[in-house]
């Protein structure tokens, strides 16, 4: 992964728009890979020299968070462990699947 991967710039959740931006200053900032902003719909990602899986992994999470909110599910989407545990586990089934 030597590369630089291409962000994916946006998705949708139910009807929803969500836009993927780089923001290389969140680590510096707020001591953070990514930040959900839901009532922006919006994803932040620090990229700056950070392995590509650990990138993918890093918008997996943000995903879930932005999933929860949607479903209402505030508790789980604040329980990060539990959200850490299920967008790694969605990555590796995405990543592995033939």
């Amino acid at each position: 992964n030597c590369k630089k991967m291409k962000l994916p710039s946006e998705f949708y959740i139910g009807s929803i728009k969500w836009t993927i931006v780089e923001n290389n200053h969140l680590l510096d900032e707020l001591k953070l890979m990514g930040l959900c902003e839901f009532p922006k719909s919006k994803i932040s990602i620090y990229t700056n020299g950070i392995n590509n899986d650990l990138i993918e992994q890093t918008i997996y999470h943000e995903a879930v968070h932005a999933i929860l909110e949607s479903m209402g599910e505030f508790e789980l989407t604040n329980n990060d462990k539990f959200v850490q545990t299920f967008s790694l586990l969605l990555h590796q089934f995405e990543k592995s699947k033939k």
